[in-house]
């Protein structure tokens, strides 16, 4: 009889460390979809190290975090053409054509952030009707994208599964925001 108290026992206490711990996964992954990412390798870094972007809505981190990537993407197409240009004299005036374009595209890409930054903390702090139309319609254009990548995904294992992957964030991102308006009513 003993035995079974503590056999008993024993098998709760597992379910329950494996709750927790189910709990304690589940709320770590919702917070960091919650918050805007940057790698640490960044040159010009747009988030300072000790500021936290945190947002109530998953589009407006994705968001944000795309737009830095891109930054930090055309940084790096930057600093490569300049190494160009100084090595290779041929291609020098076709890779100064080259670099002036891209940083007119990152200026452009750094406003956007600095845009949508701003327009994200007003969502956060009340959301409107036209700042629920735009991020729906950027979150269903987005998830139709996915979809047809999903569904033309006919190849290689890893394509496959990166875009049912992606259909999932933007099925999750559009379905959340969705939520969202339509708790403030103004969907």
């Amino acid at each position: 009889m003993i035995k079974q108290k503590n056999s008993l026992k024993f098998k709760i206490s597992v379910v329950v460390a494996i709750l927790l711990f189910s709990a304690l996964i589940y709320f770590s992954i919702n917070y960091s979809i919650h918050e805007v990412h940057e790698d640490t390798f960044a040159e010009t870094p747009l988030i300072s190290p000790n500021q936290a972007l945190e947002y109530k809505t998953e589009f407006c981190a994705n968001k944000l975090t795309a737009l830095i990537h891109e930054t930090h993407f055309f940084e790096k197409d930057i600093s490569a053409g300049e190494e160009i240009k100084e090595k290779d004299t041929l291609i020098q005036k076709e890779e100064i054509e080259v670099i002036s374009l891209e940083q007119r595209e990152l200026e452009e890409v750094k406003e956007e952030f600095e845009s949508y930054k701003l327009i994200c903390d007003d969502f956060d702090e009340q959301p409107t009707k036209e700042l629920c139309e735009q991020f729906l319609t950027e979150a269903k254009a987005d998830l139709e994208l996915a979809q047809q990548n999903a569904e033309s995904s006919d190849g290689v294992l890893s394509w496959i599964e990166t875009s049912h992957k992606n259909l999932r964030r933007a099925n999750r991102i559009y379905n959340e925001l969705n939520k969202t308006c339509q708790i403030f009513n103004i969907s």
